[in-house]
């Protein structure tokens, strides 16, 4: 199964296991690679999430010597 229809599988899988709320607020926590951003693309652009209901939290794994 693609990456795209697995990800959206499991967002409703959750969606129907945890009641979320119409104005439930989301925090995704991204580093800012690739993939953590590819997530919030998804989740924004297949309208699993509204953004007006989204905090972005910027997460620095501390693993990359500066």
């Amino acid at each position: 199964m693609p990456l795209v229809e697995r990800v959206t599988a499991f967002w409703q899988t959750a969606a129907a296991t945890v009641p979320f709320s119409p104005t439930s607020t989301f925090v995704i926590g991204v580093s800012g690679g690739p993939d953590s951003l590819a997530l919030l693309h998804l989740l924004i652009h297949r309208k699993l999430i509204d953004p007006a209901h989204l905090v972005v939290a910027h997460l620095h794994h501390g693993l990359r010597p500066q």
